[in-house]
């Protein structure tokens, strides 16, 4: 099958020095829209329809600024609360509707650090998940390498 997104997201915060640290209050809004997917197997047919949805985030992350050796890292920790404001979505199983739009919430949780070797080099690692909500992440591991030339 062959489907498209597209999402469209703004994220706006403060960061509040601290010496060496920081405290960074966020908040963010996303939509998101998915196209339809029509899949067939065994004599059944399942639709999903094309879904919208519009989720909220309001957060803090706090963090510190380190050196590792000639490196500088920096570590931080957030949490937050993400809900969805709209949602629209529907699946149908061989013609019947199995629609769900029910709203949910859940609390944010991440780790991370992000070393930067040199001016050029930096590597990433950051662990989140999400609790209390209908639908929650376990957890989810990021890593990045980024190099600027």
């Amino acid at each position: 099958y062959n489907t498209h997104s597209f999402y469209l997201g703004g994220e706006v915060g403060y960061r509040f020095n601290l010496g060496s640290g920081y405290v960074e209050p966020q908040a963010e809004v996303i939509y998101v829209k998915n196209s339809q997917a029509n899949l067939a197997d065994n004599g059944h047919k399942l639709t999903i329809k094309v879904s919208n949805g519009l989720v909220g985030r309001l957060g803090v992350n706090a963090g510190k600024t380190f050196k590792i050796g000639q490196s500088k890292a920096t570590a931080w920790a957030g949490i937050g609360y993400q809900w969805d404001i709209a949602k629209r979505n529907e699946i149908l199983v061989d013609g019947i509707s199995a629609s769900n739009s029910k709203k949910d919430a859940r609390m944010l949780m991440d780790l991370g650090l992000n070393i930067r070797a040199n001016d050029k080099l930096s590597i990433g690692l950051s662990l989140e998940g999400s609790a209390f909500g209908k639908y929650n992440t376990d957890l989810s591991v990021n890593s990045n390498v980024r190099y600027s030339f």
